[in-house]
């Protein structure tokens, strides 16, 4: 579990972590405290994807767990050590269970997405750039098919988007 890159946590039913890999530390910036669940949103820094509502500590991955929930890809922004710039991690929790199926604490998955947030924002910004230009976009692929028009090729053309999805541009 210390070499694993993702942040690895485990809690017992009492919500005390009982380990906390290298990883963790690392994409948190801030180690293993042996904080009450209730105080765990606070002490990490945790908040909803406004960025600025912190997150309730039982609505977390790791506390959804202890109660038998299964979680994936939960995005979350943390503010490292109370500072104004924060980062986005992609959280996964399992509950742990014994041989009777009883709970028996939580495990929790987490990796670093900051670099991915911000490349998907970009992209999604340079996207509605180029469909909200007034210029014509045609876009081919390496075969020289149609792969994407924006609105004003529609307009300046008169041809739909899906007749000419496919084709070459010599129509």
């Amino acid at each position: 579990v210390d070499s694993v890159a993702e942040g690895v946590v485990v809690a017992n039913m009492e919500g005390r972590f009982v380990l906390f890999n290298p990883a963790a530390e690392r994409i948190l910036s801030l180690g293993f405290r042996d904080v009450p669940l209730q105080e765990w949103s606070s002490v990490y820094g945790t908040y909803k994807p406004d960025m600025v509502s912190p997150y309730p500590a039982e609505e977390l991955p790791l506390a959804r767990s202890l109660r038998g929930e299964v979680v994936d890809d939960c995005e979350i922004f943390i503010r490292r050590n109370g500072g104004r710039n924060g980062a986005w991690i992609s959280v996964s929790s399992r509950p742990i269970a014994g041989g009777s199926g009883r709970i028996l604490g939580g495990v929790v998955t987490f990796r670093d997405i900051t670099v991915l947030k911000h490349q998907f924002e970009r992209q999604q910004l340079l996207s509605k750039i180029v469909e909200d230009t007034a210029d014509a976009v045609l876009v081919t692929d390496s075969a020289g098919n149609i792969e994407y028009v924006n609105a004003a090729f529609e307009a300046m053309t008169g041809f739909a988007r899906d007749e000419v999805l496919g084709r070459n541009p010599r129509l």
